[in-house]
């Protein structure tokens, strides 16, 4: 494939991500607003909880094996991709079945009362969102993101459908989490028709061992940062109730949607910093030039829902979700933070340094976890929100980490809009020295020079040199 030809398609499908993260944000956040607002928050909270459980485990359970097929040098042939199957598949297995067996320990941990019967459904999905992966794989190999965004847009409405007749009989939390099972299923389903892929059996333990090589220490580095999960479900639960854990999770919800545009250039960053890992130079040119350009794409939207939450929340889900608008702001900042750090972690991937990445994910779950236990019990939900700003100090770990191995970062384009964004989310607790602050340094940061260079990149001036 030449040069000219791939720089079209990584664009064409940056285009593809970018519409399939819009389009999603508009389902999910229907989907959101109607499901919160007809079973409640202490319903959506169980059903919170029970995600939160099973996405803590289900990267673990993946070995790292959809993205060493994704980065494999060789063109995997078809055998290879029914190992990768079979291992998921027993993965799954394995992994859902403690899953379930340990749901009646995750209610009585939490102190949710309910909650086992939902986590022990939820595992039992495990082995069908594993074997998606492989399908979903081949797919983003050959930058056929046109048809993995049909896919996950038709699940999208698939969620909806099943999940929201069956709140409206009064399914309580089991309306989100069966709609939720049949978003699994139209996956796995959708991935293999369209990829035209059908698991096989195979067993070569040497292929194994070498997928696992490769894979393992991806996936160990992912699966300590989605620990931070379960601090809502394991301590806000624990100590608030399943409201609690509603309120955190759908606000949550809302940040993620609200980033939609940042997910999409994340994921075009990590590519485009796979083609320089081994130029530390243009690497952290890369990073410096990015980390703005992420807070550029995502603080616009939360800001925008911000300035109207405390008037959009209830009016939207509820009276009953007035709290939400409280702790939304201190999640909102903690993600713009994670935002304009991502491509620091992505050049540590595509290095391939998992235990550098480690270090940090360990620091960042150790350290919001240990400022919830002690704030939460003492502040209750805003406690949360406290250890949300606490944790910040994790990010100081990440940049060591990349200094040592890659080189020291600039910040001088970053902070500023990242401390504009930050007033603007504390509006309400900062009154008028909020907007005045922010001008200023929106002014001082001059951020339509670093949207310039992105329109020069993207007419091939920068574009894969």
């Amino acid at each position: 494939m030449s040069e000219g030809s791939l720089r079209e398609r990584v664009l064409r499908g940056g285009a593809y991500l970018t519409v399939r993260h819009g389009l999603g944000t508009v389902i999910n956040v229907a989907a959101v607003l109607l499901l919160t607002r007809i079973v409640g928050p202490g319903e959506y909270g169980l059903y919170a909880a029970a995600i939160g459980a099973f996405t803590a485990v289900q990267l673990a359970s993946q070995l790292g094996l959809n993205v060493f097929l994704l980065r494999s040098e060789e063109e995997p042939g078809l055998l290879l991709y029914h190992q990768a199957a079979m291992v998921l598949l027993a993965s799954g297995l394995l992994l859902g079945g403690i899953g379930v067996l340990l749901a009646p320990l995750i209610e009585d941990v939490t102190r949710l009362a309910g909650l086992a019967p939902l986590v022990a459904v939820t595992f039992v999905a495990l082995p069908v969102s594993n074997l998606a992966l492989v399908p979903m794989a081949r797919m983003e190999r050959e930058l056929e993101y046109r048809s993995v965004t049909w896919a996950e847009l038709v699940a999208q409405l698939v969620f909806v459908a099943v999940g929201a007749p069956l709140a409206f009989l009064g399914w309580g939390a089991w309306a989100p989490l069966l709609g939720w099972w049949a978003q699994q299923l139209a996956h796995c389903l959708l991935y293999h028709r369209i990829a035209q892929y059908r698991p096989g059996w195979h067993y070569d333990p040497a292929l194994i061992r070498r997928m696992l090589h490769h894979g393992v220490g991806y996936s160990a580095s992912l699966w300590l940062w989605q620990l931070r999960r379960l601090v809502n479900p394991f301590v806000v639960g624990r100590f608030l109730g399943a409201e609690a854990v509603a309120f955190v999770a759908v606000a949550t919800q809302i940040v993620t949607h609200l980033s939609f545009v940042a997910n999409a250039t994340w994921r075009l960053g990590t590519s485009a910093l796979a083609r320089v890992r081994h130029d530390a130079e243009r690497t952290m040119k890369a990073i410096n030039e990015g980390m703005p350009l992420q807070i550029l794409v995502v603080a616009p939207f939360l800001v925008a829902f911000g300035l109207v939450a405390q008037w959009a929340v209830p009016a939207l889900l509820g009276r009953d979700w007035t709290t939400l608008a409280r702790v939304y702001p201190y999640i909102a900042v903690a993600y713009t933070t994670i935002a304009a750090f991502n491509l620091h972690c992505s050049a540590l991937y595509v290095r391939g340094l998992h235990a550098r990445i480690s270090i940090y994910h360990v620091a960042h779950v150790v350290l919001l976890l240990g400022a919830a236990l002690l704030l939460v019990p003492r502040f209750g939900l805003i406690g949360y929100g406290y250890a949300e700003l606490i944790n910040l100090a994790s990010f100081l770990v990440l940049h060591l980490v990349v200094a040592r191995d890659i080189g020291d970062a600039s910040y001088g384009a970053m902070l500023p809009l990242w401390a504009a964004t930050a007033l603007l989310l504390f509006h309400q607790q900062l009154g008028v020295l909020a907007f005045t602050g922010a001008l200023l340094l929106v002014l001082w940061s001059r951020p339509w020079r670093a949207v310039r260079g992105v329109m020069a990149g993207l007419r091939g001036a920068y574009a894969f040199e």
